[in-house]
C-alpha cells in the first residue's frame, strides 16, 4: 500500500511561499540574480524533497523523498509510535510516526492516513519474524 505524506499548510507556505515572495521582490527591485536563486531553490525542493511517500512493500517499508530512497526491513523494526518531534525528517507535517529499527536507528514520517498506516505496520512488523 502507498501512503502519501500529510502536509501541514504552514510548512507548505514556508517551503514554497518564501522563495516565491523573494522572487517577486527581486523582480520588483530589478535584481534578476536573486530571482534566479529563488527559482533554483524551488526547483531543488521539487527534485530533492518531493514527492514524499511511504510504501509498505513485500521487502519492507520503502520511504521515498524526492530522489532519496530508504528501505527498512520489517524484521528490523522494534518500535512504532506517534510523534510530534520537529527534527528534520522525510515528513511534511509535525503529525508524525517514529519508527525505531536496527541497533539505534529511527526515522520520522508523516503518513496522511496515520491510523491505517500504524495498523498495517504493526501487523507487518509483528509477522516479520515468523
Amino acid at each position: 500500500m502507498v501512503y502519501r505524506s500529510k502536509v501541514d499548510w504552514w510548512l507548505a507556505v514556508l517551503l514554497v511561499g518564501v522563495p516565491l515572495v523573494l522572487c517577486g521582490m527581486a523582480l520588483a527591485l530589478h535584481r534578476p540574480g536573486l530571482s534566479i536563486v529563488s527559482v533554483v531553490v524551488l526547483a531543488l525542493y521539487g527534485v530533492a524533497a518531493l514527492p514524499v511517500v511511504y510504501e509498505t512493500a513485500a521487502g519492507g517499508l520503502l520511504i521515498r523523498q524526492g530522489l532519496l530512497r530508504r528501505r527498512i526491513s520489517y524484521s528490523e523494526i522494534h518500535a512504532i509510535r506517534p510523534s510530534r518531534s520537529a527534527l528534520a525528517s522525510a515528513a511534511l507535517s509535525l503529525d508524525r510516526v517514529e519508527i525505531e529499527y536496527g541497533q539505534a536507528d529511527s526515522v520520522l514520517i508523516s503518513p496522511e492516513n496515520k491510523v491505517d498506516f500504524l495498523k498495517e505496520m504493526r501487523t507487518l512488523a509483528s509477522h516479520a519474524g515468523e
